[in-house]
C-alpha cells in the first residue's frame, strides 16, 4: 500500500468517526486552558521499547481552546549514555490535535499530528560518520468510549515520514475509589504494527508488538497542583520480543518494571 493510500485510509477512519460533521453549539465559546506536568520515571519506555534505561525527566505543557490543543513534550537524559552529555534533551515532540464527541455514538474522538524530534542523539555509520537521528511524524486518531465498562480506547497512528506504517493500540482503564478523594487508576494496553512500522523499528516484525499494565494514584495537593505516583509493567510480544532477544537492541530488555512520580499543574 502506498504512502498516499495509507494516509487516505487514516483520513477515512477519521471521517467515519465524525459523521455528519461536528460543531460547537452556536454562541458557545470555550475558554482557553493550560496544563503542565513534570514526570520522573525510572526509565523511558515507548511502545515497549526501552529508549533510556535510567531515570529521566519528562516535562510537558499543553494549551487547549475549543477542542483544539497544542502540546510540547520532552525527555531529558540525566546521564551521558544517550546524548553524550548529562542533562541534555534527547527528544522533544510537538502535537497539534482536535478533540470532540461523535454525535452518533457519544464516543470521544481525537485527531491530530505529532512531530518527534531527536536533537542530541547521534548515529555512527560503517565509515565512522556521525549523524543525528531523523525526526519523524505521525498522524493519529483516538476513539474512546469513556462511559462504557473499562472505558476502551482505540488509537491508530500512521508514521508518514520515516516508517511509512501503522501502529495501533487498544487500551482499557478503570478507577477504584479507595477513600473520599483518592481513586486508584488501573489501565492495560495491547499494541501491534504492520510490517512497515515493525520493519522500521525492529527490522522484520508485524502483528502484536507490546503490552502494558499500570496503576496510578493521584493526590491533590491544592486545587491546581496534583502529585501522582505510578507503577507500570511493560513487555514485548512475539516477533518484536524475538528480535530484541537476538540483537540486544533497546538495551536487550523485553520486559520492564517502571515507577514514576508526576507533578501536575492546571492553569
Amino acid at each position: 500500500m502506498s504512502k498516499m493510500n495509507k494516509m487516505m485510509t487514516l483520513l477515512a477512519c477519521a471521517a467515519a468517526a465524525l459523521p455528519f460533521g461536528v460543531r460547537a453549539a452556536e454562541g458557545e465559546e470555550a475558554a482557553a486552558s493550560a496544563s503542565g506536568n513534570l514526570t520522573v520515571p525510572s526509565a523511558y519506555v515507548w511502545r515497549g521499547q526501552v529508549i533510556v534505561d535510567d531515570p529521566v525527566l519528562q516535562p510537558d505543557f499543553t494549551i487547549t481552546k475549543g477542542g483544539f490543543s497544542v502540546g510540547w513534550w520532552g525527555n531529558v537524559a540525566l546521564n551521558d549514555d544517550v546524548t553524550g552529555d548529562e542533562f541534555e534533551v534527547s527528544e522533544h515532540d510537538i502535537t497539534v490535535s482536535y478533540a470532540t464527541t461523535c454525535p452518533l455514538t457519544g464516543a470521544g474522538v481525537t485527531v491530530g499530528i505529532v512531530n518527534f524530534d531527536f536533537p542530541n542523539i547521534g548515529l555512527v555509520d560503517a565509515e565512522g560518520n556521525v549523524s543525528l537521528v531523523n525526526d519523524t511524524r505521525e498522524a493519529f486518531i483516538i476513539y474512546s468510549l469513556g462511559d462504557v465498562v473499562l472505558a476502551p480506547t482505540l488509537a491508530v497512528n500512521y508514521d508518514f515520514k520515516e516508517a511509512d506504517g501503522f501502529y495501533t493500540s487498544l487500551g482499557i482503564s478503570h478507577g477504584v475509589e479507595l477513600a473520599e478523594g483518592y481513586t486508584l487508576g488501573l489501565a492495560a494496553s495491547l499494541g501491534g504494527a504492520d510490517s512497515d512500522w515493525g520493519g522500521y523499528y525492529y527490522g522484520d516484525v508485524s502483528g502484536l508488538t507490546d503490552y502494558s499494565v499500570s496503576a496510578s494514584l493521584p493526590v491533590a495537593l491544592t486545587d491546581s497542583l496534583t502529585l501522582t505516583a505510578g507503577v507500570q509493567y511493560v513487555g514485548l510480544l512475539e516477533d518484536a520480543k524475538d528480535v530484541v532477544d537476538e540483537t540486544g537492541i533497546y538495551f536487550g530488555d523485553t520486559e520492564k518494571f517502571l515507577g514514576s512520580l508526576k507533578l501536575s499543574y492546571a492553569f
